[in-house]
């Protein structure tokens, strides 16, 4: 198993080769590599002193020996040590992918993730082929280079093979993928969402409504179905509240799993044992968007009442302001004409403020009092679901 000490000998000596070069066709010579050895702190007694475990000695027709890297010692002893950081429910062989060009360019590792389910890691032995690629994290593809490609550290989501011998980056690759792969899920709601503190059954009750509107059947315990059971190394399927099911390999979830960015009431969908974008099922996405659009009425009339206090004291303010003529007029007994008339008109204009008032401050916490969560957006307010 590859170590940091010789992980970072190893990387000495492909620092050196340019990106155009072959892994395995760059020569060494052995003094050459035993200062390296010396510089990265390998000394006579370290266990991982044997370096030319990881080379080839190439043949120079009686010349001085030249040593030329293994790509497969180097892969398989990589594969051995990020198997044991315990990152991972399995990790597979290395195999040598079976390029169209004569020149085989790369290694594939798969891995099983937990919350990520399955991962490709392929490990480019030189910069130029991997220039023409790019990674694809959407579907688990992740890309590693030996030689250091144009650009280096540059390319988005292309890692140093180096990277995995240290602590974090599997925190780091999660993060990304969560980044990239956002689309598998779809965000109803924040957990700390008016609608959700204050009324998390009627949110799920809201949600069979439009599963049933879709022509869809609401399954209540989506864990005995096969299609779900098969995508449990991509989500945690004992978090899931219930599904609706637009076939038998189309499902659609409803979950609270930390496989998201952040902590939300969403959806998975999940075709063919696969969990694939929302978008993908015209169905899903259409009863995805309208309970998430059901959530934001909610919760932009929960605003109001905080907005009411508000319009309370303003209200209140103009109260004071248009009652004092009255109230000056009967404490001097006044009788000129004038200040009544001007009293008529203001209390004409208090009476129009304060029913304008009433019915800003009064609708919304009446509308939020009888809203009803099994509707359209917009639709009728009803008695049954009041908070």
């Amino acid at each position: 198993m590859i170590s940091p000490k010789t992980a970072n000998f190893v990387r000495k000596c492909m620092d050196g080769i340019p990106a155009r070069d072959r892994l395995g066709e760059y020569p060494f010579e052995e003094e050459e590599l035993e200062e390296k050895a010396r510089e990265c702190s390998l000394t006579e007694d370290d266990t991982e002193r044997d370096w030319r475990r990881l080379f080839n000695l190439r043949d120079t027709n009686g010349d001085d020996e030249e040593y030329v890297l293994d790509d497969e010692a180097i892969v398989s002893e990589w594969v051995e040590a990020l198997d044991n950081r315990g990152w991972f429910q399995s990790v597979s062989s290395p195999e040598r992918c079976n390029d169209e060009e004569p020149y085989n360019s790369k290694w594939r590792v798969d891995v099983k993730s937990e919350g990520r389910g399955k991962l490709s890691f392929y490990i480019y032995l030189d910069g130029e082929s991997l220039n023409g690629d790019s990674p694809d994290l959407m579907e688990g593809a992740v890309l590693f280079w030996l030689i250091e490609p144009t650009g280096g550290d540059n390319i988005d989501h292309v890692y140093p093979w180096y990277k995995t011998i240290y602590d974090g980056f599997w925190e780091t690759l999660r993060e990304e993928l969560l980044s990239c792969q956002e689309l598998r899920h779809f965000d109803i709601s924040d957990m700390e969402s008016p609608a959700v503190q204050g009324n998390k059954e009627g949110v799920q009750d809201m949600i069979r409504f439009f599963i049933r509107e879709h022509n869809a059947s609401v399954e209540e315990d989506p864990e005995g179905l096969t299609n779900v059971q098969r995508s449990d190394d991509e989500i945690e399927i004992g978090q899931l509240h219930f599904a609706g099911e637009i076939d038998q390999s189309t499902h659609f979830v409803i979950c609270e799993c930390d496989q998201t960015p952040s902590e939300s009431l969403h959806t998975h969908l999940i075709q063919n044992g696969t969990v694939k974008p929302v978008s993908n099922s015209d169905t899903a996405f259409s009863i995805a968007e309208d309970a998430r659009g059901k959530i934001k009425e909610y919760n932009d009339l929960s605003e109001n009442p905080e907005n009411s206090k508000a319009l309370a004291a303003v209200f209140g303010s103009l109260g004071t302001v248009v009652i004092s003529p009255w109230i000056i007029e009967v404490a001097f007994n006044s009788s000129a004409g004038l200040i009544r008339e001007v009293t008529a008109w203001v209390g004409l204009f208090a009476a129009a403020v304060l029913f304008i008032g009433t019915i800003l401050i009064i609708l919304p916490m009446y509308r939020l009092q009888r809203y009803d969560w099994e509707s359209k957006r917009g639709g009728k307010l009803s008695k049954l679901n009041p908070l």
